[in-house]
C-alpha cells in the first residue's frame, strides 16, 4: 500500500484578493494568488490594470481554446517578454504558419524511434549522477544534483558531449533566466507591446546575448567532432530536418533558437519533475519498494526503450501523480483575438486567459481528494477514469510539448538508477512549498538521505531476527 499524504501547498484565500495584492503576489508566487473559488468554479473573471483576465479551469473550454479554435488565440505580450530571452523565436514562441513549419520539421527528432536512440545518453548521464552521489552522500541536495544531471544529459543528447567544460556557465545562465528574467514584473503586466519600456528590457537583452553566445560555442565545438554514425544526437537531427513541402532545412539561427528552447524550457522542467518525484517518494517507502520490485523483474534493471516503460506501471504512476501535483509548466496564457464562446464561457476580444494545469489538476470538480498524493489514480487504465482533458501536464492539442516523451524517458532512467542504488528519505523537516516560475520549483532545496540498499537490507534482516 502506497502512503497517502498531503504535501505542502499554498492555502488559497477564501475571498478574492484586491488587484494590487494579486500583482504583488505574482512576483513572489503566482500559485498563492488564486482564491478558493478558482478550485471549484469553471472560470473566474477579474480585471487587472483595466484588462480582462479569465482564469479558465473547465476541461471542455480549455480544449476549445487550445485545440478547436486555437487560431483565435495567441501568447500574450507578457509571456513573450518572459520567454524570448531564453528561447528566442523557437518552437515555443512561434505562431501560425511559422510554427506549423517548425513543428513539421522538428517532429522526426522526437519520434519513438528517435527517442530510443537517445537512451544510451540517458544511461550515461544517470551513471554519472549515481557516481557523483556516491561520493557526495549520504546527505545530498537532490534539487541541485538533478539540475546538473539533466543539463549533462541534455548536452549529451543534443551535442554528444559532456558539460564539464561549459556546465558551470550554462548552469549559471539558466539559473539567471529562471530566477530573474523569466519572472513577471509590474512592467511586463502593464506592457501592451513586446518592445514597451525598452529601458527595462536592457537586462534581458544583455542576458540573451550572453546565453546565445554560449550556445553558439557549444554548437561550434560539437561540429568540429561529429559523432559516430550509430550515435546521432539531436543536433544531427536538427541539421538534417527538412520542410516536407520545400525540402528547405533550418537556418543556423533557427537551429540555435530550437536548441535554446530545449535547454531553456525543457531541461529545467525535467529537473524539477525529478526533484518532486523523489520528494514524494522519499515520504513513501512502500512506493519505492514497489518500484524496485518491478525494476528487478526488468532485464537489465532499467528501461532501455520507450516500450520498456509499459513494464514499469508503478514508476509511471508515481511520475504521473507527481506531474499532476507539480505540473512542469504550472501556468499557460493566451490572448483572445476575437470574442468567443468556450463551452458556454463568454470570452471577450482582448481577454487574457490563464490556463493553469496547477488549478486544473487540483480542481475539486474533477479529482477526489486532489491535494492528496495518491499514485493509484494512475494505475493501468487511468485514462478511462480521469475526466477527459483534466490532466494536461504537457499541454493539449497541436501545441502539446514536443519533448514530452524525451522528458519521460529521461526521468524513468534517472529514477531507476537512483532507486536501484539507494533508499531515499528526507533529512530535512522544513516545509517545501511549490513556487511557479517557468517551471514549478521548490521554495527551498531540502536535504535528502541516501541509504545504500545492501545496508538497508542488512538492517532489515537484523530487525527481523531480533523480533523473531
Amino acid at each position: 500500500m502506497t502512503a497517502l499524504f498531503r504535501p505542502p501547498a499554498p492555502v488559497p484565500p477564501k475571498p478574492d484578493r484586491p488587484w494590487w495584492r494579486v500583482i504583488a503576489g505574482l512576483r513572489r508566487n503566482p500559485l498563492a494568488t488564486w482564491s478558493d473559488r478558482a478550485y471549484e468554479e469553471p472560470a473566474v473573471s477579474v480585471r487587472l490594470l483595466g484588462r480582462p483576465y479569465i482564469v479558465l479551469a473547465h476541461p471542455g473550454a480549455i480544449r476549445h481554446v487550445l485545440v478547436d479554435n486555437a487560431a483565435n488565440y495567441r501568447r500574450p505580450v507578457t509571456a513573450r517578454r518572459l520567454l524570448r530571452p531564453g528561447t528566442g523565436e523557437g518552437l515555443l514562441l512561434a505562431e501560425g504558419a511559422v510554427w506549423r513549419q517548425q513543428r513539421r520539421m522538428l517532429s522526426p527528432a522526437f519520434t519513438p524511434r528517435a527517442i530510443d536512440r537517445l537512451f544510451p545518453h540517458f544511461h550515461a548521464g544517470a551513471a554519472r549522477l549515481v557516481e557523483t552521489l556516491g561520493r557526495v552522500g549520504p546527505r545530498v541536495n537532490l534539487a541541485r544534483e538533478f539540475q546538473r544531471a539533466t543539463l549533462d544529459i541534455a548536452a549529451r543528447a543534443m551535442f554528444s558531449v559532456e558539460t564539464s567544460g561549459r556546465g558551470a556557465a550554462l548552469d549559471a545562465l539558466l539559473g539567471e533566466f529562471q530566477g530573474r528574467y523569466g519572472r513577471p514584473t509590474f512592467w511586463d503586466i502593464l506592457a501592451r507591446h513586446d518592445d514597451d519600456f525598452p529601458w527595462f528590457e536592457r537586462g534581458r537583452r544583455a542576458f540573451s546575448r550572453r546565453w546565445f553566445a554560449e550556445i553558439d560555442g557549444l554548437v561550434a565545438e560539437r561540429l568540429t567532432r561529429p559523432p559516430a554514425e550509430d550515435a546521432k544526437d539531436v543536433l544531427d537531427l536538427l541539421l538534417a530536418a527538412r520542410d516536407p513541402d520545400t525540402g528547405q532545412g533550418l537556418a543556423p539561427d533557427e537551429v540555435r533558437n530550437q536548441i535554446a528552447t530545449f535547454l531553456g524550457a525543457g531541461f529545467e522542467t525535467t529537473a524539477r519533475g525529478l526533484f518532486w518525484t523523489l520528494y514524494l517518494l522519499a515520504q513513501d517507502p512502500a512506493g519505492q519498494d514497489a518500484i524496485r520490485a518491478e525494476l528487478a523483474a526488468l532485464d537489465g534493471g532499467g528501461p532501455r526503450t520507450l516500450a520498456d516503460l509499459d513494464k514499469l506501471p508503478r514508476l509511471r504512476a508515481a511520475w504521473l501523480e507527481t506531474l499532476r501535483l507539480y505540473p512542469p509548466a504550472p501556468i499557460m496564457t493566451r490572448r483572445a483575438l476575437a470574442a468567443d464562446d468556450a463551452a458556454g464561457i463568454e470570452i471577450p476580444a482582448g481577454a487574457e486567459l490563464i490556463i493553469a494545469p496547477w488549478l486544473l489538476h487540483r480542481h475539486r470538480a474533477y479529482w477526489q481528494d486532489p491535494e492528496v498524493y495518491d499514485p493509484g489514480r494512475f494505475a493501468p487504465g487511468w485514462e478511462k477514469r480521469v475526466t477527459r482533458d483534466a490532466f494536461i501536464p504537457f499541454g493539449l492539442g497541436p501545441r502539446v510539448c514536443i519533448g514530452a516523451a524525451f522528458a519521460t524517458a529521461e526521468a524513468a532512467v534517472m529514477l531507476a538508477a537512483l532507486l536501484g542504488a539507494w533508499r531515499v528519505t528526507l533529512a530535512d523537516d522544513r516545509p517545501v512549498m511549490p513556487v511557479a516560475q517557468i517551471a514549478t520549483v521548490p521554495s527551498i532545496e531540502p536535504w535528502f538521505a541516501l541509504e545504500p540498499l545492501d545496508q538497508a537490507a542488512a538492517e532489515q534482516d537484523e530487525r527481523r531476527a531480533r523480533e523473531a
